[in-house]
């Protein structure tokens, strides 16, 4: 790791650590400031060539809202992890090694993974995966939108899951959702409502991805065209090649 002796070892895994915490900062203080902090520096500036060191890595993966990619500089930043086995160790495994090695793994799956485990898949999994399931749509010809870039959007207020834009409008809006239960008509009608501060095509395709399934209503909708339903066999069909 780049810089001073004290940011090899642990002191690297503690920022991967904190930003698994605090995913959500701007690249403006007070955001990396308290990052910064929390790891002891005391601002941005001492930080900014290790994060940038961690994504050469390939070890962290900086990303902004879709409609502000081709922008020179936004506050909107979100600074991740890149690989999801590195998540879940660091969110789950890291903790708790202590209790881990004296043969606790029971007590930690009850106490702090099964409680969150869903929760915590769908912030970092589920959109990703139904990311790279629409581009693999779209290489083969099965995906009835035209979309060049295809990503996430946020705002201070909002997030949307999924952002399909095709000459800076939006062909492609969609929401993931890892819950118990079908996504109903509200998530639709929800996700058409924050569609709204993005720069819309005329008739964009929107897209509910769900673990659960989806009610008749919705079902309805899918059939008439007026949305494309993503379900966790969908992703990898019986008749797709295994290599």
């Amino acid at each position: 790791m780049a810089g001073s002796p004290g940011w090899r070892g642990h002191r690297a895994q503690r920022l991967l650590i904190v930003l698994d915490e605090f995913p959500y900062v701007c690249e403006v203080t007070p955001g990396l400031d308290t990052i910064a902090q929390a790891v002891g520096r005391r601002s941005a500036d001492e930080i900014f060539d290790h994060l940038r060191r961690l994504q050469e890595l390939q070890l962290l993966r900086r990303e902004v809202p879709e409609t502000e990619r081709q922008r020179a500089r936004t506050q909107r930043v979100l600074y991740r992890l890149a690989d999801p086995y590195l998540r879940f160790w660091f969110h789950y495994v890291s903790p708790f090694q202590s209790l881990l090695q004296l043969g606790r793994a029971p007590y930690v799956w009850e106490r702090e993974i099964a409680p969150t485990l869903d929760e915590f898949v769908a912030r970092t999994t589920w959109e990703e995966v139904c990311i790279q399931h629409l581009w693999r749509r779209l290489e083969t010809g099965q995906l009835p939108a035209s979309v060049a870039q295809l990503g996430r959007w946020w705002d201070p207020r909002e997030e949307i899951d999924l952002v399909g834009l095709w000459r800076g409008q939006a062909t492609l809006v969609g929401e993931c959702t890892w819950t118990a239960g079908p996504v109903d008509e509200r998530v639709f009608m929800n996700l058409q409502r924050k569609a709204q501060q993005l720069p819309l095509a005329e008739r964009p395709l929107w897209v509910l991805a769900s673990r659960a399934g989806f009610d008749r209503i919705v079902r309805q909708r899918a059939e008439h065209g007026d949305c494309l339903l993503i379900e966790p066999a969908d992703l990898y069909p019986e008749d797709a090649e295994v290599f």
